[in-house]
């Protein structure tokens, strides 16, 4: 009876350590074609940078998708490249559409957009439209149901690191000898 506990605990455990995400639909913005490297240092105005956003579909592949872009007021946005294996896009500045002629199922950059700091050492980020009102996608199964997708990471410019203690590990456990 305690191993037939044990195993249930332990399956549990197992299911609940699994990302709620898994097999969904994810996209996020990078600073190369991985889309892995967020934070931007902008030391100067006038130096363009450009972003990626790159799309990982889920377990039932990819269709379409539709999402839409924020970024800081002082940010100019230039142009947007799309990735050549993409069959149609629209591109309307923040507002971007992608339809597929055959079902993705590989994570790939799908576009490079170019902004133009016109200010210089300023905070601020690039992210993407509230999921609610621009961010969906469409799937591979049988009449295209919508996908489920999750929008991971920001663009954060000129952001410093902020340690959360002004001791050190060492000041810490000092206090316990």
């Amino acid at each position: 009876m305690r191993s037939i506990l044990v195993s249930i605990f332990v399956l549990v455990i197992l299911i609940l350590s699994i990302p709620a995400y898994a097999g969904i639909t994810q996209i996020r913005m990078g600073l190369d074609s991985s889309g892995n490297d967020y934070i931007h240092d902008c030391p100067a105005a006038f130096v363009p940078f450009t972003v990626w956003v790159v799309i990982e579909p889920g377990e039932d592949g990819l269709d379409s998708l539709e999402y839409g872009i924020e970024y800081s007021d002082w940010l100019t946005f230039l142009s947007s490249v799309d990735n050549p294996l993409l069959t149609s896009t629209t591109n309307e500045e923040r507002f971007f559409t992608i339809e597929y002629t055959a079902c993705q199922s590989e994570t790939d950059w799908i576009h490079q957009h170019t902004f133009l700091p016109t200010l210089g050492a300023e905070i601020g980020d690039i992210r993407f439209v509230d999921p609610g009102s621009q961010l969906s996608a469409t799937n591979c199964l049988s009449g295209n149901p919508a996908e489920n997708i999750i929008a991971n990471w920001s663009i954060y410019i000129n952001y410093e690191p902020q340690a959360t203690e002004v001791s050190s590990w060492g000041a810490i456990k000092g206090l316990y000898k």
